[in-house]
């Protein structure tokens, strides 16, 4: 079962998956739907502990037509 998310884009509301679910969403993700593609790189180690500690990550936006755009930041995979 994919992994489900709704994404806030220029005002709309759009939802996209992942395939793998939860444990594929652990080392990064890409999320597709509606003609957006959501890729999630992680780019460093874990800054922290627990079960699912925060990573250095880059999200990167490609919507149909190659307009692309990068958020540096952290991503969290977990409770």
């Amino acid at each position: 079962m994919p992994a489900e998310a709704l994404v806030k884009i220029d005002g709309v509301v759009t939802r996209v998956s992942s395939p793998g679910g939860f444990n594929g969403m652990v080392k990064g993700a890409t999320f597709s739907g509606s003609g957006h593609t959501l890729r999630i790189t992680l780019t460093g180690p874990a800054t922290g502990g627990g079960e699912s500690p925060p990573r250095p990550a880059t999200l990167r936006h490609e919507r149909s037509g190659s307009t692309t755009s990068n958020i540096v930041g952290q991503w969290v995979c977990g409770p």
